[in-house]
């Protein structure tokens, strides 16, 4: 990975914005590392759900079992740095 130095940056870039060579150089990644692409796509997805702005009462209820089941998913990883997200997510 730290070969890969622009690798990181398309990882952190949001998808929509990546220009169809950083698409490429991000999927022949995860074609090589499909431990990473997992790990990506829980983000992506968690990251969606905390971009909902101005939630309504009725819209947060409907989101808190999802927030808390990604919350629950990342304490039961294996590695830590994941377990210590999901700690601190449910603070």
């Amino acid at each position: 990975m730290k070969h890969n130095r622009g690798l990181l940056g398309v990882l952190r870039t949001n998808p929509e914005r990546l220009n169809p060579k950083q698409q490429n150089k991000r999927q022949d990644y995860f074609v090589q590392q499909p431990a990473i692409q997992a790990i990506y796509q829980f983000k992506q997805q968690l990251h969606q759900l905390l971009m909902h702005k101005s939630c309504k009462a009725k819209k947060c209820k409907e989101l808190l079992p999802t927030y808390l089941s990604f919350v629950k998913q990342l304490k039961q990883q294996p590695l830590k740095p994941l377990q210590t997200l999901g700690k601190t997510l449910y603070q």
